[in-house]
């Protein structure tokens, strides 16, 4: 676990959630769609729920709980052993440096320097979880609406271009501001 390959672990489990929910979602439609007027008879007359609508809707219930449930404390274990990895190899790292580092650089400057990466990574991992997460949904999302009505898939098209070159004018003014923002902050933090 937090080993290369857990982002694949990660993102099977977030897929096994997402088809839970949505399966759970699929039934509730299917089931209240059966619960219509029928068309060749009167108003008064309506179709009856299915047989078994009360153990198949509780076990499907039942499931997608333990499923969601198992993977999202997988999904954190793995979250939390990545982190644990990420600060082991930053703590070797500093214990393995030559004493000439030690010498050019302040105590301050490097405890600064070594919990703001740590801060740094520790929110980097956690982005890429939640990242992950909506990626998934809006491609089931996506690939539900598009298949029930084909059409749309222009629209997403338009869409996804539209928020392509949004992102790259966002991070480019973004990023000349963050730059600057440390630039000035960094004296200050390292004197302190």
């Amino acid at each position: 676990m937090g080993g290369r390959f857990s982002f694949l672990v990660i993102i099977g489990l977030h897929i096994l959630i997402n088809i839970s929910t949505s399966s759970l979602s699929f039934y509730l439609a299917y089931a209240l769609s059966n619960l219509g007027f029928d068309e060749e008879d009167d108003a008064s007359s309506q179709k009856g729920p299915p047989d078994n609508l009360g153990g198949v809707l509780t076990l499907i219930v039942v499931v997608c709980l333990i499923v969601t449930v198992i993977g999202k404390v997988t999904s954190s274990f793995i979250f939390m052993q990545i982190n644990r990895n990420l600060h082991s190899a930053c703590v070797k790292s500093l214990i393995s440096t030559n004493m000439q580092f030690f010498d050019e650089n302040t105590s301050g400057r490097i405890l600064n320097r070594m919990s703001r990466d740590i801060a740094v990574s520790d929110q980097i991992v956690f982005n890429f979880l939640e990242m992950i997460d909506y990626i998934i949904k809006c491609m089931f999302s996506i690939v539900f609406i598009v298949y029930s009505s084909p059409i749309i898939v222009f629209v997403v098209i338009a869409q996804l271009y539209y928020f392509w070159v949004l992102r790259k004018k966002v991070i480019i003014s973004t990023r000349d501001c963050f730059s600057l923002k440390q630039v000035l902050n960094s004296p200050i933090v390292s004197l302190i």
